[in-house]
C-alpha cells in the first residue's frame, strides 16, 4: 500500500511543478489602449422629414368660408458635404448644406365650401 501512495505523491507533486513552470512561462496579457477616435475627414449625407401644423384665424368681418381652420402638412428634404480636421481635443470643418420644405396650407375637405 505503501509504493502506491508514493507513486501518488510523486504525481501529485510533479504535475503542481509542471503546472507552476507553464505558469511562469507564460508572458503578461498585453493591455490594448482605449480606441483612438479620429474625426478628420470628408463626408457626404442627406437627410428628410416631415411635419404637420394646424392653425386657425378669424375674419374680422364675419365668419370665415372657410371655417377657421386651415391644415399645414410639410415635407422636408436636403443635403450636406463637409471636411472635418481634428487636432488633439477639438474639431474643426466646414460644411456646405441645404434644405428646402414643400408646405402647403390646405383646407380639410369636410369644412370646404360648397362651391354653387
Amino acid at each position: 500500500m505503501r509504493p502506491g501512495v508514493l507513486l501518488l505523491g510523486a504525481t501529485t507533486i510533479a504535475l503542481v511543478a509542471n503546472g507552476a513552470a507553464n505558469a511562469a512561462d507564460l508572458e503578461p496579457e498585453v493591455k490594448l489602449p482605449a480606441a483612438v477616435w479620429n474625426w478628420s475627414g470628408g463626408y457626404i449625407g442627406g437627410h428628410v422629414g416631415g411635419g404637420y401644423g394646424r392653425t386657425s384665424f378669424s375674419n374680422p368681418y364675419g365668419p370665415s368660408i372657410y371655417g377657421g381652420i386651415v391644415d399645414t402638412p410639410t415635407f422636408l428634404a436636403g443635403g450636406q458635404i463637409g471636411y472635418n480636421w481634428q487636432k488633439n481635443g477639438w474639431v474643426f470643418g466646414v460644411e456646405l448644406d441645404v434644405s428646402g420644405a414643400v408646405s402647403d396650407g390646405t383646407i380639410p375637405a369636410s369644412r370646404r365650401p360648397a362651391l354653387s
